[in-house]
């Protein structure tokens, strides 16, 4: 399944049903004020997500449908709606990835010492940043998570290191 916080309140969607191997098209969302889950709109295809991100308000997931088939869909949650996605945007996305101020970031090298940064302008992953810490291609050095921390990006590694990119430094954020 997917999760993401919005408005601080917790969604999940889709998945696989145990046992079964199909995808799931539910959706719901936690609201902590109301220690309560409500059932939102499923989506519009089925699938089993592997990479999500809010952005610009919206819930982006792709994953893989129930012919093992990569899709891409957003959540709006002012609609209550799920939209297919076939943009840029999509096509060049890849995991890890953040969005932090308005840009969405994802790594490029498995270390994660390039970042790509999305250029809504062109629909185009065309912007890069190279944060010059080049550390291998161990499996231990791959990194694992791309989070924003007090307006810097963090790669988290599989052995926990971790490396601080400050994007705001960069000409191409």
């Amino acid at each position: 399944f997917g999760s993401c916080v919005i408005n601080n309140c917790l969604y999940v969607a889709g998945g696989e049903n145990d046992g079964i191997h199909r995808s799931l098209r539910s959706a719901e969302v936690y609201d902590p004020n109301k220690n309560r889950w409500s059932i939102i709109c499923e989506m519009s295809t089925a699938m089993v997500p592997f990479i999500g991100v809010v952005y610009e308000g919206k819930w982006f997931l792709k994953g893989l449908g129930s012919h093992r088939q990569v899709l891409s869909e957003l959540y709006q949650p002012e609609t209550d709606r799920w939209y297919p996605v076939y943009d840029g945007m999509v096509a060049g996305w890849r995991n890890p990835s953040t969005s932090m101020n308005g840009h969405l970031y994802a790594l490029e090298c498995k270390d994660g010492c390039k970042l790509r940064v999305y250029d809504e302008a062109t629909d185009s992953w065309s912007k890069h940043i190279d944060s010059k810490m080049h550390l291998g291609n161990s499996k231990a050095l791959e990194a694992a998570a791309l989070l924003p921390l007090n307006g810097k990006l963090c790669i988290i590694r599989n052995n926990m290191s971790i490396s601080v990119v400050d994007v705001s430094k960069s000409d191409d954020s």
